[in-house]
């Protein structure tokens, strides 16, 4: 079923259904994407049969105040099993000019590397049917924090974009927190 761009934050937002957690190894996985595709690449990695997740936030830059916008820039979530074939993204991303896939966050060639469990799954807990986090919009109370949260991701949206793509970054250790930014960083100005 096609989405329209402010639905493209998950395929569902039960938290139950979005769980990986006793799912045959099923873990969430950190894409990522050229500049302002995130959308895009969702809606690509859907249509290649993945499972989901893009976490909005609004805006608080003057021009784009109550914007919906990535909580994460350039970055997107998908749930993958030991055995999916996550190859399959990669080779999307390479075979096409209109790819909005750049990438899976991995340690090594042949392993992506999946994030700690639980922080996707509170994020999706405290997302709005509108695709927020902690929408201010949305009077139904939020989850208490996971204990897999960090701390600093209790109030993660309130920080400016470059910050919360620094704390998704550090959950894959500081030394992949420093080359994913310089990455992100290098990829901006190329």
């Amino acid at each position: 079923m096609p989405r329209d761009h402010q639905n493209d934050s998950a395929t569902s937002l039960d938290p139950v259904s979005l769980s990986c957690h006793g799912r045959s190894g099923r873990r969430w996985f950190c894409v990522w994407t050229h500049p302002n595709r995130e959308h895009q690449a969702v809606r690509e990695l859907r249509a290649l049969g993945f499972e989901t997740y893009l976490p909005l936030c609004l805006s608080n830059l003057r021009l784009q105040r109550n914007a919906m916008v990535p909580l994460f820039p350039r970055y997107g979530f998908v749930v993958l099993a030991p055995d999916s074939p996550w190859g399959e993204i990669l080779r999307h991303a390479g075979r096409t000019t209109t790819g909005a896939v750049a990438g899976i966050i991995r340690h090594a060639p042949d392993r992506p590397t999946p994030l700690p469990p639980g922080v996707i799954e509170n994020l999706i807990a405290r997302t709005s049917p509108r695709g927020i986090v902690d929408d201010p919009g949305d009077i139904a109370p939020h989850s208490t924090p996971h204990a897999a949260q960090p701390p600093e991701w209790q109030n993660i949206t309130s920080l400016g974009s470059s910050a919360r793509v620094r704390l998704l970054c550090r959950l894959f250790g500081p030394d992949a927190a420093q080359r994913i930014v310089s990455e992100d960083e290098t990829a901006h100005v190329a």
